[in-house]
């Protein structure tokens, strides 16, 4: 039956958030399989918009969280690699200061293990659409189930971006999740097109 299946994921948690990567860097590639996919592994009853919904919720934001997370750890990790090799009283010259001025997330980096200065400018036009989204959401004829499924949807791709690690393949799948409503589908396709003009993806 529909959406008797069921994912084996490994017991790893490191084969569990690669497996995922993989999963959604094909769904990214192939959209036309997020709906099969939701179908057979989320249903939920006989409600497409539901499915996708329970695909989003149990399968898409964990895994841009977890994914978050794991880049977190593997940059804290180099961090103390790199504080253990100054304080190892070694006379090889500090990293220089990198300067990355172009494009959407521009930064000044000065070479610092814990006290570096990070700050991130987001393109107002990927703003602008994601305020558009959360505009067209509220006025959309949802449930309210679905109303916050999909506000939480777009609060996750902010966060996304805003992180300034933001990935085709976890955002693809994200917008691609949001209700299938005209108007909602036109922003979320601008949005995605601002996304990669700016360089943010």
């Amino acid at each position: 039956m529909a959406g008797s299946a069921r994912l084996a994921w490994p017991e790893s948690a490191d084969e569990v958030l690669g497996l995922k990567w993989l999963l959604v860097q094909k769904l990214a590639c192939e959209p036309q399989r997020l709906l099969d996919f939701a179908h057979t592994y989320y249903t939920v009853g006989r409600n497409l918009t539901g499915e996708l919904h329970s695909l989003t919720r149990q399968l898409l934001i964990p895994f841009a969280r977890d994914y978050q997370d794991y880049v977190m750890v593997i940059e804290q990790s180099k961090r103390a690699t790199s504080a253990d090799f100054v304080g190892s009283g070694t006379t090889h010259p500090p990293t220089p200061i990198t300067y990355h001025i172009n494009g959407n997330n521009v930064r000044v980096n000065y070479q610092s293990v814990d006290n570096s200065i990070n700050s991130v400018m987001i393109n107002s036009t990927v703003m602008n659409y994601i305020r558009e989204l959360r505009g067209e959401i509220q006025k959309a004829d949802l449930s309210d189930e679905q109303r916050a499924s999909a506000v939480e949807v777009v609060d996750e791709i902010e966060s996304q971006i805003e992180s300034g690690k933001a990935k085709r393949a976890i955002l693809t799948p994200l917008l691609a999740s949001l209700p299938a409503v005209d108007s909602i589908t036109s922003i979320s396709n601008n949005l995605l097109q601002a996304l990669q003009t700016t360089g943010i993806i």
